[in-house]
């Protein structure tokens, strides 16, 4: 009995009180990332909403258009901060709160660089003007997450340093570096195919991730990466100016409203001169000589004079690299812990539960890298494709899809349309998108009836690459009654790349 006291006691000093360090950080999080995402959604549907009125075909559609008003969309679409952003400045405060007690002589000391770096993050952030959900984060996040470490994970004067932090950090570092040798182009394509869609769990979760990400991915895009953006060209007094104006703009899709303070470009001519304005400010100034012949390199130009959000997205994009692995790897080694102190005192818990998670993190890996079957020669394909392993069939259709090979040369594929497995259809549809024969195109076609909307986006991407005109009409009648906004965006895309352009309908 006694020695289970000491045990919960044990456990209650260490495992609890980090755990709810890190929980704090995660929900402080949650509620900046649920904020920032709702406001960006009503931004979003409001601007969608005057497009539809003008009688413009929108994406999201009128299915997935009341979804934005919803919390819901806000608070599932936030995890993706939450567990990237939100993760990676968690466990910088937590370190940054470690070193600080470990120098407790020089404390003060090593308090200014630290202060230093922060104040650096928040500027850099804000260099070209007010970012202020990205601030919230650096601000709100790492100084209670600090401070509650501070209290309660790392109190009084430091122990003696042993070997014990040292041991628990080498597993995670060389799993880091066991993974970022599998870290190519394709590597969270290969993630979600076989690690992922190869089981029910796993597509859940590749469903849930490409249904509520395209909500943070819109609060982080710069204005060329838009799919449909606002234009104001109400201060165009000269109307053959305006409609020349508002013809080549709509071939960029840069749709006109009637709400200044809604558009993201506004334009204004005044003394021969063109200005492209964003919030009140002149942005670029150019001459219509200039301006109308050629639009592209200006609207790219203020696209990047406009973004606010390059260095956010970059500290996104590295705290997906780290902070969600490492959140992984202490939510592993927190389960572990707690089952290894049931049968053991947890004192002598820490280092099994470590190795543990190093076996785990090997394991995976090797499923991982075993899984990737891979074809060498083209003599291999039609047994390839035949295979009863569909990771093999993968293999050939990548390999015919990585070669430019034609598909029609291995009839063997169409066995495959039927294919249960979701990675064998997806590459099937980027093999078919590859090809030029009149068989495969209407096979490509088919596919836009799939029962898996990845499936589904993926003949959407590869109708858009074989430049057929024929594909519009399917692709225009399906993309105003999907439910799917990823769909519908990959269906936008498509025909963009056919050559379509908007207009509005009377």
């Amino acid at each position: 009995m006694q020695h289970s006291r000491v045990s919960k006691t044990t456990m209650r000093q260490t495992a609890l009180p980090a755990a709810l360090v890190i929980l704090l950080g995660l929900a402080t999080a949650q509620a900046i990332a649920s904020v920032h995402i709702h406001l960006s959604n009503l931004a979003l549907y409001e601007k969608m909403d005057a497009f539809r009125n003008a009688g413009y075909l929108i994406v999201p559609n009128a299915h997935v258009l009341p979804r934005l008003l919803e919390w819901k969309s806000a608070l599932f679409g936030g995890l993706f901060f939450t567990l990237s952003t939100g993760a990676f400045l968690t466990l910088l405060s937590i370190a940054a709160a470690w070193l600080l007690h470990r120098a407790q002589a020089r404390k003060k000391a090593l308090l200014i660089p630290l202060l230093t770096v922060w104040f650096a993050f928040l500027v850099v952030v804000n260099i070209r003007g007010l970012s202020l959900m990205p601030t919230l984060y650096l601000l709100l996040i790492p100084i209670p997450v600090f401070l509650a470490a501070s209290r309660w994970l790392f109190p009084g004067p430091p122990k003696k340093l042993s070997s014990g932090p040292l041991l628990h950090a080498l597993p995670p570092l060389f799993l880091a570096l066991l993974w970022a040798g599998q870290m190519s182009g394709s590597f969270f394509v290969d993630v979600r195919d076989y690690l992922l869609l190869s089981h029910k769990a796993g597509t859940k979760v590749s469903d849930f991730y490409y249904r509520y990400t395209l909500y943070p991915a819109e609060t982080l895009k710069p204005l060329d990466q838009k799919l449909l953006r606002a234009v104001y060209l109400g201060h165009i007094e000269n109307k053959p100016v305006s409609q020349a104006l508002q013809r080549e703009l709509i071939k960029f899709d840069y749709l006109p409203v009637d709400n200044e303070n809604m558009a993201e470009l506004v334009l204004r001519e005044r003394n021969n001169e063109l200005d492209l304005e964003q919030g009140g400010a002149t942005i670029l100034r150019t001459t219509l000589r200039q301006f109308l012949p050629s639009p592209a390199p200006w609207l790219a130009a203020f696209s990047k004079e406009t973004d606010r959000q390059s260095f956010f997205r970059k500290v996104t994009f590295v705290s997906l690299l780290i902070g969600l692995p490492m959140l992984i790897y202490l939510l592993l080694y927190g389960i572990f812990f707690s089952l290894l102190s049931l049968v053991r005192p947890s004192a002598k818990s820490s280092v099994p539960a470590t190795l543990l998670c190093l076996v785990a993190g090997i394991a995976l890996f090797l499923l991982f890298f075993l899984s990737r079957a891979a074809i060498h020669d083209d003599k291999d394909i039609n047994r390839a494709l035949q295979s009863g392993d569909w990771r093999t069939r993968v293999a050939a259709l990548k390999f015919i899809h990585g070669k430019g090979l034609e598909a029609a040369d291995y009839p063997a594929y169409k066995a495959l349309m039927a294919s249960p497995f979701i990675p064998e259809k997806y590459w099937l549809a980027h093999t078919l998108g590859a090809s030029r024969h009149p068989d495969t195109f209407k096979d490509l076609l088919s596919l836009l009836d799939d029962t898996h909307p990845t499936v589904v986006s993926a003949a959407f991407q590869d109708l858009g690459k074989r430049k057929n005109p024929a594909a519009m009409r399917p692709i225009l009648a399906r993309i105003t009654t999907s439910t799917d906004w990823y769909n519908q965006w990959n269906a936008y895309r498509a025909l963009r790349a056919l050559g379509w352009k908007q207009s509005p309908s009377p």
